[in-house]
């Protein structure tokens, strides 16, 4: 959507607002000012479809950053209400968003309760600053790494209270109101007292306004109006939101439903079954690109994360900022199938600090520190909370507003996110009624069966729905279909290509294989600032990257990230200064370890039929080292597969594409032909000129099947057409494209 800075002036000097543009890699933008006294508002825009307008009312302005239930109603209320002096508590905001107030006496900046879009506070000698994107800050102010916080992200992964990795800047958590004197500069932050937004409520009463609350969730009309994308896993999170998006009408031909997996894998196979069920909605199946990534782009995809998460989060979660028009849901959740079972909260603070070591890395009195930290942060929160509702209070806060809040900004900025179990009205729902609505998952059943085309019968990957469910259904005389009874779970079939171990996707193990040795003698040879780290963290660094555990894997790229801004500092928050930082760390790189992890053989098998896959695996035993295609194969003789690029602006191009194997393909040679404009026209820089207009290129060998090539087009080519499967010696063989070809055109 946006990043927004709001600065308040303590000696009347102003920022260069031309250097925000710096904290961005993409340049078209619209930079929206609004000065009021000696605050001034700062939105930067790219173009999203949910982007907020200021809302004027004499000389009072309001701006929201993030998904708001009903926005443009809710904020002219609630800016009526600050203006009228009437309290307005931490739930009236419930969804994740920041809304800002600003008036020649008052700033007033509130972060939703759902679990808060990231926003950060902090102030030198001559500005106070509000912003949701740490990068825009760093464009005005010299930032300090904070040394203490790197225990954090060697313990936990990620911050565990309101501090960041950088001096004094600091979280505007989920549900803070912070209120600003702009005459006195006087500062004041008031925190949610959850316990009194919990009511008491029986599980029916509860679950008709868990209903009611998604039957008119996605009314606004930039919804409406928007194309919308859904990722969809085999899981009960975004079924349950498929039927949310069905019960609001938004299923149609603005829809796609995306599922990221190895075919016949179970999740796939999950998602495939439900989707059946809506064959007018497009349903996008896509295989993990199995191209090996070398130490020139995983450098370069790795700065590029650091930057766009803004250090909150280990870089086993790479993320990018993506500008596009796009509404995406998702189904991130504040712990609403966690099980109550903690009634003592001591035990469970103690439960919940050993969490901030698992990988056995700390020292004992950096463990006791951040153990400290993460207590004097959690408990102003549990007080008055009933002991059932504590894990939920917990993951709110001590898990949602940190690591997921993060993530869910940076793609706010380039596009627009929404996540409708992160709404805070059903988190206040399900605590104040019984935990039997959590621990059957009566919640997820319920909005499921919103849903007119019974997919809460349909089975999940690996899972099903607990069986107190079913006694829980019949106490309370709500009718279900007793084939729930019998539903068997999708599972992994030990012949298909599904990941073995949870969470070790290829690009973390080639992250691990090439950078441990550089984040071990990076980190020896500053004991002072690295000392809380003890000898099992240099163990793990040593270990082969199939042998690392889970945990042990996320704290290592949390150290990863600390080592990076450690080294690069302020120069890592601008885009500009990327390419330079990425020749350095190649040079560094080259001086350690540059391992390559390789991704095996990749035996494309073409059909459709589940039971010839399984014969198949079985006899060949071909498990992991098998990619499987269900596209059925475009054959040469038939149609070749043509693709149209618009090149006006955009120059660099990179294909990837899956052939049929031949022994006389050498190198790539007649696999593609590329007309430019002029069919005729004469070209440099391309391979040769073909019979009949175009020119062959050379595709580069990956694989006995993948192919790939990047170009840059001329500049004053403006279209080009690229034709794939062209290649036909002696008009006998059948040389043909496994699968769509995937263009990117930059």
């Amino acid at each position: 959507m946006a990043a927004f800075l709001l600065t308040i002036s303590k000696t009347g000097k102003e920022i260069n607002k031309e250097a925000l543009s710096s904290a961005f890699n993409r340049q078209e933008n619209e930079l929206v000012v609004q000065k009021c006294a000696n605050a001034a508002l700062y939105v930067l825009k790219f173009g999203s479809v949910m982007d907020d307008t200021l809302l004027q009312i004499n000389d009072s302005y309001s701006f929201v950053q993030g998904f708001m239930r009903n926005r443009d109603s809710l904020k002219r209320n609630l800016h009526l209400r600050i203006l009228e002096n009437t309290a307005i508590k931490a739930w009236d905001i419930s969804t994740p968003c920041v809304h800002i107030f600003l008036n020649p006496t008052l700033v007033r900046v509130q972060n939703g309760l759902g679990c808060g879009e990231v926003c950060f506070y902090y102030q030198n000698k001559d500005f106070m600053f509000f912003t949701n994107q740490i990068k825009l800050l760093a464009q005005v102010a010299t930032l300090e790494l904070r040394e203490e916080s790197m225990i954090a992200y060697a313990g936990r992964t990620h911050s565990v209270s309101e501090n960041t990795l950088f001096k004094d800047v600091i979280r505007v958590v989920g549900g803070d109101i912070v209120r600003v004197d702009l005459q006195t500069l006087q500062t004041q932050t008031l925190k949610p007292n959850i316990a009194e937004s919990v009511d008491t409520m029986d599980i029916k009463e509860a679950m008709n306004k868990a209903v009611a609350l998604y039957s008119d969730y996605l009314s606004d009309d930039y919804i409406l109006q928007s194309d919308r994308v859904l990722g969809l896993s085999g899981g009960k999170d975004s079924r349950g939101v498929l039927a949310i998006l069905e019960v609001n009408g938004l299923l149609g031909n603005k829809m796609l439903v995306k599922t990221t997996g190895e075919f016949y894998s179970p999740e796939v196979l999950s998602a495939q079954a439900v989707m059946s069920c809506y064959p007018e909605v497009k349903h996008q199946i896509t295989p993990r690109s199995e191209i090996n990534l070398t130490t020139e782009n995983m450098v370069t995809r790795v700065i590029g994360s650091a930057w766009a998460c803004d250090l909150q989060l280990s870089l086993a979660d790479m993320l990018g900022i993506s500008y596009n028009n796009n509404i995406t849901f998702g189904g991130h959740e504040n712990g609403l199938k966690s099980k109550r079972i903690t009634n003592d909260s001591k035990k469970f603070l103690q439960n919940s600090k050993q969490i901030l070591n698992a990988g056995k890395f700390l020292t004992q009195e950096a463990q006791n520190a951040l153990e400290n930290e993460f207590e004097n942060y959690i408990i102003p929160y549990l007080q008055d909370i009933n002991p059932n509702q504590l894990e939920l209070v917990a993951h709110l806060f001590a898990r949602n507003s940190i690591f997921v809040a993060q993530g869910n900004t940076s793609v706010n900025v380039g596009g627009c996110t929404i996540h409708p179990y992160l709404d805070y009205e059903l988190s206040r729902i399900v605590m104040s009624a019984p935990k039997e609505l959590t621990n059957t998952q009566l919640l997820y059943f319920t909005l499921m069966s919103m849903s007119n085309k019974g997919i809460a019968n349909l089975p999940f990957c690996a899972d099903s729905f607990p069986k107190e469910l079913f006694s829980l259904l019949q106490k309370l005389k709500i009718p279900f279909n007793k084939s729930l009874y019998n539903v068997i779970p999708f599972s992994f079939n030990e012949h298909f290509p599904t990941e073995k171990r949870f969470g070790f996707l290829p690009k973390r193990t080639i992250m691990l294989g090439t950078f441990s040795q550089w984040i071990e003698e990076f980190i020896k040879a500053r004991p002072n600032s690295f000392g809380f780290l003890n000898q099992n963290f240099f163990n793990a660094l040593k270990k082969e990257p199939k042998d690392i555990n889970f945990a042990e894997m996320y704290r290592i790229l949390g150290m990863l990230v600390c080592c990076l801004y450690y080294e690069y500092g302020n120069a890592l928050f601008s885009p500009k200064n990327h390419q330079e930082i990425c020749e350095d760390l190649k040079k560094q790189l080259t001086k350690t370890s540059t391992m390559q992890v390789s991704q095996g053989i990749i035996t494309p098998i073409e059909t459709k039929d589940y039971n010839n896959c399984i014969a198949h695996f079985t006899q060949e035993n071909h498990r992991l080292q098998t990619r499987i295609c269900s596209f059925s194969p475009l054959n040469i003789e038939e149609s070749p597969y043509t693709i149209t690029l618009d090149t006006k602006e955009k120059k660099n191009l990179s294909i990837e594409c899956y052939f049929s194997k031949d022994k006389e393909i050498k190198i790539g040679a007649g696999l593609m032909k590329i007309y430019c404009d002029d069919k005729d026209r004469e070209l440099e820089g391309f391979s040769y000129s073909a019979g009949g207009g175009g020119y062959y290129v050379y595709l580069d060998r990956l694989s006995d099947y993948l192919f790939a090539l990047k170009i840059k087009i001329p500049e004053d080519v403006s279209k080009v057409e690229l034709v794939f499967s062209v290649w036909n010696k002696s008009k006998k063989q059948k040389i043909y494209l496994l699968e769509k070809p995937r263009v990117v055109l930059k």
